[in-house]
């Protein structure tokens, strides 16, 4: 028995480098990802926030047109904000497909911290290992998955609703492209649909502003990650 416990203890050891470095190349890899995203973020919600304010004046300037019965420029107003319309519907498939890969990248993260906890368990069956250290590193991964967690249930829910963002974007741009603008009450209550339209644009700058809040705190909860990780490797050298 106590032969095996020696082997297990050298298999343990041997192996324990090979976990640390792929751990390093995991954690650097996250934060690259963490970086690439905060960047990404910040640039669509600058361009949210223009577009945002260009359909709003297209919004006043077809309202301007029904007061002062000017067909032409209620037409012609019209196919701008259609033409604006299609373009945020194409921009919200490009967000929904990111949001699908950050959930698959936060999934990742957990699976990644399921294994440091692995590798954690077995240092503590080490016979010449610091037992007040590893219960320290096995309480601080339990940690990082539970936030790694909270981070998937945050991106499926952002994932949900960009989706029911777009599906209701498609179905108002198909309501409007088959509807001719007039000047009587039935063409005024079709703005109505243009201001549910900005309301989801407005709802959909507010997801991208509160992505990059989460990108923000995720590279720092990796930072944390990558601090304890090497820390446990100057106490395994």
């Amino acid at each position: 028995m106590k032969k095996r416990h020696l082997l297990f203890a050298a298999f343990i050891m041997c192996l324990a480098p090979t976990f640390l470095n792929a751990q390093v190349i995991t954690n650097t890899k996250e934060r690259s990802q963490d970086r690439a995203q905060i960047h990404q973020s910040q640039a669509q919600l600058d361009r949210d926030t223009r577009e945002l304010q260009d359909m709003r004046m297209s919004r006043d300037r077809i309202v301007e047109a029904h007061l002062t019965n000017d067909l032409a420029s209620v037409r012609a107003i019209k196919g701008d904000i259609l033409r604006d319309m299609q373009r945020e519907i194409d921009q919200s498939k490009v967000k929904l497909n990111q949001a699908k890969v950050e959930v698959g990248q936060s999934q990742q993260e957990v699976h990644s911290e399921n294994r440091e906890i692995r590798r954690d368990r077995a240092d503590r069956r080490h016979p010449n290992g610091d037992a007040r250290d590893d219960r320290r590193d096995i309480r601080n991964d339990r940690q990082d998955r539970r936030d790694d967690v909270r981070d998937v249930q945050d991106d499926r829910m952002d994932r949900n609703r960009r989706a029911d963002i777009l599906n209701r974007q498609q179905d108002i741009y198909q309501t409007l492209v088959a509807y001719e603008f007039t000047l009587d009450a039935n063409g005024k209550a079709k703005l109505a649909l243009v201001d549910e339209f900005i309301n989801l644009m407005e709802e959909d700058k507010q997801l991208t502003y509160s992505e990059l809040r989460e990108d923000r705190g995720e590279l720092r909860e990796d930072r944390g990650e990558a601090r304890d990780d090497r820390h446990e490797r100057s106490e395994g050298n």
